[in-house]
């Protein structure tokens, strides 16, 4: 009887746990991959589905066994410390993965600039990077962290029309007119300038 008891005192904390991550997974998990259309790492999914189950554990422990924590917690606090500050990168950028996938800052083939020194066309973003085909053609695989402490300027959105500007030096002896001249005439052969709004020339 003592040990049916024991049992079911058991199951009290268990069964409520596997009710919670059943929950995480639908009401969190699935939302997010319909979201993103695509698939949330497991190890994110086990890392949170083992704090449960690790709560559940410190409860069986200190009320239907009657035991103290203080030592127990402070063994796994180290331990749970050691896995954090060995993991942290990588579970950085995967939340930082889940907040870009969840606002759209960007999506695959725009052309983003990001920061000061990463420009490109984006080509794929995952859960732990943002791979980028830069002008050179070289590809750029940009961890999430980086990109969401960053300032990201979107050349595609709202509209794929933008401004840019481009200094060119030239020798003081030249006439500032035939400069402008000649400007305009290149402007005039490139095929991807559009003809409206004119583009300024400004001399200094």
């Amino acid at each position: 009887m003592e040990l049916i008891k024991l049992f079911f005192d058991i199951l009290w904390w268990v069964i409520p746990a596997y009710l919670v991550n059943l929950a995480i997974r639908r009401f969190i998990w699935i939302p997010l991959e319909i979201r993103s259309n695509r698939s949330v790492p497991k190890i994110l999914q086990n890392f949170l589905a083992f704090l449960v189950y690790l709560l559940a554990f410190f409860g069986i422990v200190a009320y239907v066994f009657d035991q103290r924590l203080t030592s127990l917690l402070a063994t796994s606090g180290m331990v749970a410390m050691i896995i954090g500050l060995a993991i942290q990168v990588n579970i950085a950028n995967i939340f930082s993965g889940i907040a870009i996938n969840l606002e759209h800052p960007f999506r695959i083939n725009d052309w983003v600039k990001i920061g000061e020194d990463f420009s490109g066309k984006v080509v794929d973003i995952t859960w732990r990077t943002i791979k980028i085909k830069k002008r050179d053609g070289s590809l750029l695989s940009l961890p999430n962290s980086i990109a969401s402490e960053s300032p990201i300027h979107n050349f595609n959105h709202p509209q794929r029309t933008f401004w840019s500007r481009i200094e060119i030096f030239v020798d003081p002896k030249h006439n500032p007119e035939k400069i402008k001249k000649f400007l305009w005439m290149l402007f005039c052969l490139s095929m991807v300038l559009l003809n409206q709004p004119t583009p300024p020339f400004v001399l200094n």
